[in-house]
C-alpha cells in the first residue's frame, strides 16, 4: 500500500471535512468531523489522528451508505496543530478551533470557568459560525 501524507489527508479534508463548535450540556466543544463514501478514508484519519468512525446508513435506497470520522478534545488539538499549515479552504476554521482549544485546555484546574474565558469561547464560537457561512461572500484564505 502506498504511504498516504499529511499534504493528501488535508486536501481531502479541505473538500469532505469541517470544523464545528457545538453546545454540549451547558459546555462549549469543538470538533473536526468528515463524511464519505470510502470507508477507507476515514480509517486513514482515524490512524494517524484519533477519534471514532460511525456509518451512516443510507436512508433512501438511491442514496449510499457513507462513514463520519469526528474528533474531540487533546486529539482535535494534535489534528489541528499538524494541519494548520497544510489546509487551504478550511485554515480560518482551524485556526479558530486552535485558539479554542488552547483555552479550553488552559483551564485545567477544578475552578469553575472564568466569565472572561467564557466569553472569549462564546466569541470564537461566534467566529467559526461566520467562517463556516454558505453563500456569496464566503471567506477562503483569510487569516
Amino acid at each position: 500500500m502506498r504511504r498516504v501524507t499529511d499534504d493528501y489527508l488535508a486536501g481531502i479534508f479541505d473538500g469532505e471535512g469541517s470544523f464545528t463548535i457545538v453546545m454540549c450540556g451547558k459546555r462549549l466543544q469543538a470538533r473536526a468531523q468528515l463524511s464519505i463514501r470510502e470507508k477507507y478514508i476515514v480509517e486513514l484519519l482515524a490512524d494517524r489522528f484519533g477519534g471514532f468512525i460511525r456509518q451512516n446508513k443510507a436512508r433512501k435506497a438511491e442514496h449510499a451508505t457513507t462513514w463520519r470520522w469526528n474528533i474531540t478534545g487533546p486529539n482535535l488539538l494534535q489534528f489541528c496543530l499538524d494541519m494548520k499549515e497544510l489546509l487551504l479552504v478550511k485554515r480560518s476554521a482551524c485556526l479558530t478551533v486552535l485558539e479554542f482549544q488552547r483555552l479550553k485546555t488552559g483551564n485545567t484546574s477544578f475552578r469553575p470557568m472564568s466569565d472572561e474565558t467564557r466569553r472569549q469561547l462564546e466569541e470564537l464560537h461566534g467566529d467559526l459560525r461566520h467562517v463556516n457561512r454558505k453563500g456569496p461572500g464566503r471567506e477562503y484564505l483569510s487569516r
